[in-house]
């Protein structure tokens, strides 16, 4: 009798663990791409007087639309072509970042003119290697504040 408790014990173990790693990692399963702090609501400040998010605030606004204001430190043209707007002047260490790939650059002229202005965007957000960000394809996404 005792060696049928040991025979039934060991496998019902096992399954007990395999169903219960199945039950965690699908409750906890999330997609890089939209990992969003678990930071709640009502500690998020929209405090813009525009409605607009601040760019320290986005990363609570992953996979919304939104609107972000901020000054523009630098417009960068990469050799591939694509164009960053940096709110900081370090982008690795800044909270937000702005996006127009080569396949729509040639909508935005003097794209150069927007370094040192304050602008709204309006778009997705998103995170590339957990940075937020708003991909930007059309002109009308840009609004210059100063």
């Amino acid at each position: 009798m005792e060696e049928l408790n040991k025979n039934i014990l060991i496998p019902v173990t096992v399954a007990s663990f395999i169903i219960g790693l199945f039950i965690y990692l699908g409750e906890n399963k999330r997609s890089p791409e939209y990992v969003v702090d678990n930071i709640p609501k009502a500690q998020v400040s929209e405090s813009l007087p525009s409605g607009c998010l601040d760019i320290n605030d986005v990363a609570n606004f992953v996979a919304q639309e939104k609107c972000v204001r901020g000054k523009i430190e630098k417009v960068f043209i990469s050799k591939s072509g694509t164009i960053f707007l940096d709110f900081c002047q370090d982008y690795k260490t800044c909270p937000f970042t702005a996006v127009i790939f080569k396949s729509d650059s040639a909508k935005f002229e003097n794209i150069k003119e927007l370094n040192g202005k304050t602008i709204e965007l309006t778009g997705l957000i998103k995170t590339y290697k957990g940075q937020p960000e708003i991909i930007i394809n059309e002109p009308n996404q840009i609004k210059i504040i100063d």
